[in-house]
């Protein structure tokens, strides 16, 4: 499976883990490769354990999608790798309603530089995904009197 090279670069950068919080609202922690496996291979047998003619689930997840980080409710952001205009773009997977909206972000270094200009300018994140229809809110950082991140709102 070839990643793409902001998502290698991603996951070579030290002090790298689950204590970052990205957007949207409800808040992603990324995950680290044998992680990011692990949840793969568990989305693949969710789908796999569907049944292929009920109408419900049209859009399975697939191999050629791979998750980067999850909520605690279940969902994933996760990573295009299919061929054509999205690959590399990053998409939320909902675990209930399966498919894809329009990308977050047209890639993971997109996603970082959207995520930093967010957190200095204390201005929304998904600005991007919102202008072509996306169905997730821009939402800006919460920061406390300490000057401590304390995650995402709409």
């Amino acid at each position: 499976m070839a990643f793409p090279a902001d998502l290698v670069a991603l996951w070579r950068q030290d002090g790298i883990d689950a204590g970052w919080w990205l957007p949207p609202e409800c808040g992603f922690a990324l995950e680290e490769p044998d992680e990011a496996l692990a949840t793969w291979a568990i989305l693949l047998q969710v789908a796999e354990e569907e049944d292929p003619d009920d109408p419900m689930w049209p859009d399975r997840f697939t191999p050629d999608l791979f998750p980067i980080a999850m909520n605690s409710g279940g969902d994933s952001l996760v990573v295009d790798l299919r061929p054509g205009e999205h690959r590399g773009a990053v998409h939320f997977w909902d675990h209930e309603e399966w498919g894809l909206d329009e990308p977050l972000w047209p890639g993971v270094g997109a996603m970082l530089a959207d995520i930093a200009d967010a957190l200095e300018a204390g201005g929304p994140a998904l600005t991007w995904h919102a202008a072509r229809g996306g169905r997730q809110r821009p939402c800006a950082p919460i920061v406390n009197h300490q000057n401590e991140f304390e995650g995402w709102q709409s």
